[in-house]
């Protein structure tokens, strides 16, 4: 009766039953007895018009009040010992990335088996009869098997699955994760519920996924943690260092690897197009693509603009990254306002997805000029160059100053020479671009400078500087606005020549920069350097 009234399960061993009191004050219990037991017998002789056997049930709940009061005061504990059973807890860890959406052409006569075996297409005993692979792949093929479906028949299958072999042994609890961790519901249906996951997430969290799952099973025991997935479009917490730390808490990880190890695709990786050009230009556009499983294949590769095509090309893949070179010509950048250019890319043979062939950069057409302010020091080689290339450039709007020029160019000048650099913050915001030659940082005056910072980081505006032997850019190293806005440190030191035969280099990293593409074949760009 008491295993019924406490709720002990019938595999509970070793059950023992103990009372006890928490105060130990049995004098005092005893005198108080005794005293109940006195007015008990009291009150049974004074109240003598009563009948006996009233007097006698009145006195007997005295008594009985009493020794129950007694009783509660001596703090009694009953206390039930049993051992029981626990099982230890196994996570198990499916992959719901869109990358588990994809149907791998499996091409192994033992992968297609496998995935017939798995996905109850195909008898375990390989004694017993099965189709050719040729019909499981086509098996396979109808039922449209993914990287997910897969996985959720390992953990679903009679015989095989994780449900069947572990459940009675461990208390055995359902994830999915994605870009976050998601609980399966326990209980039976819990390997139901989990074929009700679509492969949607746009990542692979997999380091965070692990991390998360610990943290909500921290002080259990925790068997080990089955990982289902295809390991592709990784993000989040590292799981190498993941996995570090749960070998140091006794955490083994069982990963189970779904999908090809290198499968057939081609990736668009990316556009390479300025952000802003101008109506009428003739504007570069490079694409990105990657391929593997296709070397000596042809591809398809697309470029329109809005909903316009603008050009096909068809290169040879060779299984590497590859640049294919377009152009937009100024008939097709007519009409300002904000474009989108859209690159795709396809093949006639077979590919695993077509997920990542399509990439889309956005492109802004102005018909304005720009506004340049150059300001320089001493009329050097580089301002007598770029004075004249500034001029002949249509869209710009140049204005110069020359800080120990002659001040008579200023004034004989048509508005194109300034005399001194504006003091007020309206006439330097102005300006889409400021030039800084060699000009010492004592030439400006802080509240200048505060403008200048303003420009760039507030308004959009950009500040080049030219280095130079007099002051650029080391006078500026105190100027921390200044300093601050420019992709390099200032250390001190002195200008350097250096020799006629030293040339820059452009790096592999250079080579797909827009900025130093001054050649229509990137590999002979440093030929064009020198």
């Amino acid at each position: 009766m008491l295993k019924q009234l406490f709720d002990v399960n019938p595999d509970e061993t070793n059950f023992e039953v103990q009372f006890s009191v928490q105060q130990d004050y049995w004098g005092i219990a005893l005198l108080c007895l005794v005293g109940f037991l006195v007015y008990s017998i009291y009150l049974y002789r004074s109240e003598s018009w009563l009948s006996k056997n009233r007097r006698m049930i009145m006195g007997g709940a005295y008594l009985l009040a009493g020794c129950l009061l007694v009783f509660i005061l001596l703090e009694p504990v009953l206390k039930l010992e049993s051992n029981r059973p626990q099982k230890r807890t196994l996570l198990v860890l499916v992959d719901a990335s869109q990358s588990m959406g994809i149907k791998d052409q499996l091409q192994e006569e033992e992968e297609i088996l496998e995935a017939a075996r798995i996905m109850q297409m195909a008898p375990l005993k390989e004694t017993e009869k099965t189709k050719n692979s040729a019909a499981l792949q086509k098996d396979l093929d109808e039922k449209e098997v993914t990287r997910l479906a897969l996985a959720k028949a390992a953990v679903e299958h009679p015989e095989i699955g994780i449900a069947a072999k572990l459940d009675d042994e461990y208390d055995v609890r359902y994830y999915t994760f994605g870009d976050r961790l998601n609980p399966v519901s326990g209980g039976e249906e819990s390997t139901q519920l989990l074929g009700n996951r679509p492969a949607d997430a746009n990542s692979s969290r997999i380091g965070s996924a692990i991390e998360e799952a610990l943290t909500r099973h921290a002080g259990q025991p925790v068997a080990g943690i089955v990982l289902l997935s295809d390991f592709a479009w990784i993000k989040g917490s590292d799981p190498i260092e993941v996995a570090r730390k749960a070998k140091k808490q006794e955490v083994p990880i069982y990963c189970v690897p779904f999908g090809l190890p290198a499968p057939p695709d081609l990736k668009l990786k990316r556009i390479i197009a300025p952000e802003v050009a101008f109506t009428g230009d003739s504007v570069p556009v490079r694409v990105q693509i990657d391929s593997s499983g296709f070397d000596g294949k042809t591809a398809q590769v697309t470029l329109n603009l809005d909903d316009e095509e603008i050009d096909v090309q068809r290169p040879t893949l060779t299984g590497r990254s590859q640049f294919i070179e377009f152009n937009l010509k100024g008939n097709t950048l007519t009409s300002t306002g904000t474009k989108k250019l859209v690159a795709t890319i396809k093949t006639d043979s077979l590919e695993t997805t077509d997920a990542n062939n399509e990439r889309n950069h956005k492109i802004r057409i102005i018909d304005e000029k720009i506004n340049v302010l150059y300001v320089e020091g001493m009329p050097r080689w580089e301002f007598r160059y770029l004075r004249w290339v500034l001029r002949r450039d249509p869209r710009l709007r140049v204005r110069f100053l020359m800080t120990q020029g002659d001040n008579e160019l200023a004034y004989n000048s048509t508005g194109e020479h300034l005399s001194s650099f504006p003091t007020k913050k309206e006439d330097i915001l102005k300006y889409d671009l400021i030039i800084l030659g060699d000009v010492r940082s004592t030439y400006f005056k802080t509240e200048q400078l505060d403008t200048l910072e303003k420009l760039v980081k507030e308004s959009g505006g950009s500040l080049l500087m030219l280095a130079g032997p007099m002051g650029s850019p080391n006078s500026y190293a105190d100027k921390k606005k200044v300093a601050d806005m420019l992709p390099v440190k200032i250390a001190g030191g002195n200008w350097r020549g250096v020799s006629s035969q030293t040339h820059p280099k452009v790096t592999a990293s250079g080579l797909e920069s827009t900025v130093v593409n001054l050649a229509p074949d990137p590999s002979k760009l440093n030929q064009n350097t020198r």
